[in-house]
């Protein structure tokens, strides 16, 4: 608190108008050091929009001190960056199949060569959501969309996204994203589209694609400000945040060979690999218990599983 502007601080003039000269209201500053996050404002005459503030009432003074107020600055946040992001490491939760095909022939010529290709693959959706305790240098009608800085392993779009504000409960505030992923890359550049396998027998392509979920919460943050005076500052913190994320697909196949006499027995047997695409469409968890369904197909000497080469 001085009686003057200090060279080298940041000060706030504090005086009421409606006060007589004799009380030498006209030269109370309260002065902060200008790296202070403090940016504050004094208002005679009521709240200023936007801003913190705090009433100074002096019922005993007739001189106007009923609508005083200090204030400072609630800026925009812009921006979350993680701190470290590559220490974190998301879960591996399980494998979603976005694609599937199947085919399997019993009465053509031995050794027939038959394709197989898969001609789409579904998309899949990575979500996002951080929640911060609410704090009243932020602006929040400002700030409906933030920047989020982390790390492709936890984003999965890459080390930045942006998320949108939604409702705040229990004292905190939380911004979400979801963003659909497209899995094709186009059949003319990814390998594992199209595949073989020889008769009598069958195979089933899968396009895959491994999901990661990140559930942390008090991870270190640094928060970036920017001031409606045109200022900007940083604040360390700390967030909850939560993601779910996707690898590039891949692409599995699974061929076999029955024997013969299998398929002149009971030719139908063909359909337990015929099957398997629209049993697993959209299948999420452990592929081998998909691996374990195929291998049933050809189980008690119906044939035997053709590793590839």
């Amino acid at each position: 608190w001085y009686q003057r502007r200090v060279r080298g601080l940041r000060c706030t003039r504090i005086m009421e108008g409606a006060e007589p000269p004799q009380y030498t209201w006209g030269d109370n500053y309260m002065c902060v050091p200008h790296s202070s996050k403090l940016r504050f404002v004094w208002s005679p005459a009521g709240p200023v929009k936007d801003h913190s503030c705090i009433q100074w009432n002096e019922p005993a003074d007739p001189h106007g001190w009923d609508d005083n107020y200090l204030c400072f600055e609630q800026c925009r946040l812009t921006k979350l960056e993680v701190l470290n992001p590559n220490q974190y490491n998301p879960t591996y939760e399980g494998t979603q199949i976005i694609g599937a095909a199947s085919g399997a022939h019993c009465m053509t010529p031995d050794g027939q060569e038959n394709s197989l290709s898969i001609e789409s693959e579904d998309s899949v959706e990575e979500t996002t959501s951080v929640e911060l305790a609410e704090t009243s240098e932020i602006n929040w009608s400002l700030s409906a969309s933030v920047e989020v800085e982390a790390s492709a392993k936890i984003l999965g779009s890459g080390a930045s996204v942006t998320v949108g504000l939604e409702a705040g409960v229990g004292g905190s505030k939380s911004w979400t994203r979801s963003e659909t992923k497209e899995t094709s890359t186009g059949k003319s550049s990814s390998v594992g589209h199209e595949s073989t396998y020889l008769s009598p027998g069958g195979a089933v392509m899968f396009g895959e694609v491994r999901r990661y979920k990140f559930d942390q919460s008090n991870v270190p943050t640094k928060m970036y400000f920017v001031c409606p005076s045109g200022g900007s500052f940083t604040k360390d913190s700390s967030i909850s945040m939560k993601s779910t994320s996707y690898q590039s697909a891949t692409f599995e196949t699974m061929a076999g060979r029955f024997h013969r006499k299998t398929c002149q027995k009971d030719p139908s047997v063909v359909d337990c690999i015929k099957l398997l695409s629209s049993r697993y469409k959209g299948f999420f968890g452990n592929m081998a218990v998909v691996r374990a369904a195929f291998a049933d197909c050809f189980a008690d000497g119906k044939g035997y599983i053709w590793k590839r080469r």
